[in-house]
């Protein structure tokens, strides 16, 4: 099950809607042959791995980190592969979150007599798939907040200045979460104050560039902004308030882009609702790159799952610079949010601290 795990892994920044999966066929104490689901609307892993044997498995093991499907997707369901492959047993990792599926395909399988364990490395099966869990649960993606800062937590200078705050293998770092996401997520300023490409570079890029979200409730984007100008405007997404101008979201459209109409507050985009209808595109994970207001909004509405914050050994200072997490704050220290699962990095002189939050 470890080494279907392994395989599972090398899925990640190309499967979404669909789960990451790996699959292993064993024979005699032996792995006769593997598999895993390398991209959404690629085969899955266990038809992956029985394609190596021809579809004869008759006697094996298949060690599969999710629960085979048991219905007609773009491809046929997995449970009919595996009854007609002869494998005598299957061990899963997890079931499917998936309430319209959890449970089917091993009901099925049993029903044809193949015998099934369920549980093997469930915790790792699930970190896996946090984003196909978190949204066949709450209908949400699964949120990263990354952001860089100086040793005083402040992520730009009084005057907005932010570059360079980290080094450069830290940038090249965080070019690798993009990777594995399926959307950078952003606020208007950060557009007009940066202009960014939000694109995976310095790294090889295995799957498609992950989406591009700037949140601009009044349409306020520049239409010379990079984000609108091909090809990146093919894969932009501004999630915009009834109350932009709508010659305004023509134009944008017209770039190519695509326009989300979310709920809104005082000109401020509801970002759970924003979540969900991005969530409902297929989009599992969503790497949130800031600002300060877009990370103050996450965190201050318990949205963010997990946190990537880059430090570099500097002092910023300034009341009026901005911070990583701002607003009004809590009161009490047992009401802060708490962070577990702590994975320290180091990148020269600077230092990447990751966790999820308690919830």
């Amino acid at each position: 099950m470890a080494r279907a795990l392994e395989l599972a892994a090398r899925g990640i920044g190309a499967t979404s809607p669909n789960p990451r999966v790996g699959a292993v066929i064993v024979r005699g104490g032996k792995i006769i042959a593997e598999g895993w689901h390398a991209k959404a609307g690629a085969d899955h892993a266990e038809i992956s791995a029985l394609k190596k044997l021809s579809h004869k498995a008759a006697g094996a093991t298949l060690y599969v980190t999710l629960e085979p499907c048991s219905t007609q997707g773009q491809t046929p369901p997995c449970t009919e592969a595996i009854i007609k492959s002869g494998i005598k047993r299957v061990v899963i990792a997890m079931t499917d979150p998936n309430p319209a599926h959890r449970g089917r395909g091993i009901r099925l399988l049993r029903r044809h007599g193949v015998e099934i364990s369920c549980g093997l490395l469930r915790t790792q099966a699930a970190a896996l798939n946090a984003g196909f869990i978190k949204f066949h649960t709450e209908g949400l993606p699964y949120v990263i907040a990354k952001a860089a800062a100086s040793l005083d937590g402040k992520i730009a200078t009084v005057t907005g200045d932010s570059k360079w705050i980290t080094n450069e293998k830290s940038r090249r770092y965080a070019h690798r979460l993009r990777r594995e996401s399926d959307a950078v997520l952003v606020g208007i300023g950060t557009v007009i104050k940066d202009d960014p490409e939000l694109t995976v570079r310095h790294v090889a890029c295995k799957g498609n560039q992950p989406r591009r979200v700037v949140i601009d409730a009044m349409a306020k984007i520049g239409m010379g902004a990079r984000l609108l100008q091909s090809p990146l405007a093919d894969g932009t997404i501004v999630a915009v308030s009834r109350d932009a101008a709508e010659t305004k979201i023509e134009k944008i459209r017209g770039a190519g882009a695509n326009v989300i109409f979310c709920k809104s507050r005082k000109n401020r985009i509801n970002l759970r609702d924003l979540l969900g209808k991005l969530a409902k595109e297929g989009i599992l994970y969503v790497l949130i790159e800031g600002g300060s207001g877009v990370l103050t909004s996450a965190f201050n509405e318990n949205l963010v799952d997990e946190v990537a914050f880059f430090y570099a050994p500097i002092l910023i200072g300034g009341e009026n610079a901005p911070t990583l997490f701002g607003g009004k704050g809590i009161e009490q220290i047992k009401n802060s949010l708490q962070i577990k699962n702590i994975d320290i990095q180091r990148f020269d002189d600077n230092i990447l601290i990751c966790g999820t939050i308690k919830k």
